[in-house]
């Protein structure tokens, strides 16, 4: 589309209906061939260079119909190079946050004892995205948001990310995002359109009204756990992962076995 056509969803959302919606991504996964915008009319690929030029220009536009909200993307991987630096680098100054796309495990049949750990290996992305804010926008690094806005614990649905294993590893994402410093992170997908029982991403069943075990990681969270993320030691049981919260001088710990 073109950066016109972003400013009217803005004014159509904000303006005429009153939504209200204050973060808005520009593109999803444009670094891939999957999707609609990589490759252009004349048959050439969308570069990182393009992209970030042309992000200065959606966001310009669209923050002239309601300043108030923030723009931001790739929406990509974190590739040296890739679409999330070179926006940084060449548009820096419109970006209010910075977003990736990570599904940790591969499709390939891994064990569970390394599933568990790629979930807990994110201090490395965290730290890459906010090196890039440092050596790019050293004045905005403050400003500058970091999130995920997609999430799961793997690409493609499989019996795996629908039974009890991924309410064990989002329990210790969700844990390892708060850790790692990420701003607010999305998960993939609120509904699935497979009429399966397996093999899909989603947190409920769109067939009938039911959560899928992944939702419970959020229950947890949410019901159980405090707004406070603390530090926490395990000696002698390295196969369990503790996360501690306080709210309200409360203490309250979540012990996952691995």
């Amino acid at each position: 589309g073109r950066p016109r056509e972003a400013a009217e969803w803005v004014r159509w959302a904000n303006i005429k209906q009153g939504y209200g919606v204050l973060y808005w991504e520009v593109g999803n996964e444009l670094d891939g061939g999957w999707e609609a915008g990589h490759h252009l009319p004349d048959g050439s690929d969308l570069t990182p260079q393009m992209y970030a030029l042309r992000f200065a220009e959606f966001s310009r536009a669209m923050k002239a119909v309601d300043p108030r909200i923030r723009v931001g993307g790739a929406a990509s991987g974190t590739d040296e190079g890739g679409f999330a630096e070179e926006m940084l680098k060449l548009s820096g100054d419109a970006v209010d946050f910075v977003s990736i796309h990570t599904y940790p495990t591969t499709d390939d049949r891994e064990d569970e004892a390394r599933m568990f750990e790629r979930a807990l290996d994110l201090r490395g992305t965290a730290e890459r995205l906010r090196g890039w804010i440092r050596k790019y926008q050293p004045a905005r690094r403050d400003l500058i948001e970091t999130g995920i806005t997609e999430w799961n614990c793997k690409l493609h649905g499989d019996d795996l990310t629908s039974d009890n294993f991924n309410a064990l590893w989002s329990s210790l994402y969700i844990g390892a995002m708060a850790d790692s410093g990420f701003d607010f992170a999305t998960q993939w997908d609120a509904f699935t359109m497979n009429k399966q029982e397996t093999g899909a991403h989603a947190l409920f069943m769109d067939w009938i009204p039911a959560p899928r075990s992944q939702y419970w990681a959020f229950w947890l969270w949410r019901k159980a756990m405090g707004d406070v993320l603390v530090g926490t030691r395990v000696e002698g049981a390295p196969s369990l992962s503790v996360w501690a919260t306080t709210r309200d001088n409360l203490v309250s710990l979540m012990v996952v076995n691995r």
